[in-house]
């Protein structure tokens, strides 16, 4: 196996720190700290904030996105396996995995930034419609493999999906994270095997 960059290492330090202080509340001294960097080593990477945001964005989305591919179900089988499968995996990425349980970089950044035009603003945004766009191919999948209508669509689903996961990541912060998770999950399972798997439908 490789052995990780020292950019990696600190980018990795940094989302768990940007996660329970926020962007505006982590210093670059706490940085450097976490991830036994020098200053020097920290400006040789990142010449001011915004760079070392846009780089802490990109490399939390990629690590985000490498994990949920191992956890990820392939598209096979029925509708509610299918369905079932995927709520499971994206329970024991944000519910258990100590990397992503701790709240969304997306969302903390795009919270904190006020100016709505803000390249970090815009980082935040591509990359959660991203990550809606994987979330609509696994509904399209599972409305498609259906024989009836349904009175939602696979974007509806989708957007739904990524108010629930962050605000349970919200809660997690109150209550615990994987019983937060849990939770908010099994609600947004049994809404949606509601709508989409009708008594008698």
């Amino acid at each position: 196996m490789a052995r990780r960059s020292r950019k990696s290492q600190l980018l990795d330090s940094a989302s768990t720190l940007v996660a329970r202080q926020g962007y505006a509340g982590t210093t670059v001294d706490a940085l450097c700290e976490s991830s036994g960097l020098s200053k020097g080593a920290f400006f040789h990477h990142f010449p001011d904030r915004e760079t070392f945001g846009l780089a802490l964005l990109a490399h939390f989305e990629d690590s985000a996105a490498r994990r949920f591919a191992e956890l990820e179900p392939p598209a096979s089988g029925d509708a509610r396996t299918h369905l079932d499968a995927y709520l499971d995996a994206l329970e024991q990425m944000y519910g258990h995995d100590v990397r992503y349980r701790e709240g969304c970089l997306f969302a903390i950044f795009n919270h904190e930034s006020a100016d709505a035009d803000s390249a970090l603003r815009k980082a935040c945004a591509g990359a959660l419609e991203r990550w809606m766009s994987g979330a609509r191919e696994h509904f399209r999948y599972v409305i498609d493999a259906l024989e009836h209508p349904v009175p939602v669509t696979p974007d509806e689903l989708a957007e739904h999906l990524l108010v629930v996961i962050e605000g349970a990541l919200v809660m997690g912060r109150m209550k615990g994270p994987e019983q937060a998770v849990h939770r908010a999950l099994a609600q947004f399972r049994r809404y949606v095997r509601t709508l989409l798997f009708p008594p008698g439908g």
